[in-house]
């Protein structure tokens, strides 16, 4: 059994049991991408909150480029997730101090991702 499904324009023909994946990514290609910026992507937090915590850690430099940062130890968490889904390359901590703690990437232009 079959199913014509319209997919941006063009109708495609599915099997019964793609026909709901389908409908969802065609209802998803017609959402506001903003409605998705506080989904869970990674570690239970959201794009939105990777983001900013990211763009905490590499400041003004090229966000492909190494970064060192000191952050508040309870933003650990969340600071390796946002490396790790930005870069593909851990975080490390290199000190820790009065709740303080100064960590380092390798950034996503020297990781495996990188563009070698």
């Amino acid at each position: 059994m079959s199913e014509s499904v319209n997919m941006n324009g063009v109708n495609v023909k599915v099997a019964h049991r793609q026909w709901a994946v389908c409908k969802a990514l065609e209802a998803a290609s017609k959402a506001d991408p903003k409605e998705f910026e506080d989904l869970p992507v990674l570690d239970g937090f959201s794009r939105r909150q990777l983001q900013e915590m990211f763009s905490r850690l590499h400041g003004e430099r090229d966000w492909r480029d190494e970064f060192w940062a000191v952050i508040d130890a309870s933003e650990l968490r969340l600071a390796r997730a946002a490396t790790e889904f930005f870069t593909a390359t851990p975080l490390l901590v290199e000190s820790r101090r009065a709740g303080k703690v100064c960590v380092h990437s390798i950034g996503y232009r020297n990781g495996p991702a990188g563009d070698h």
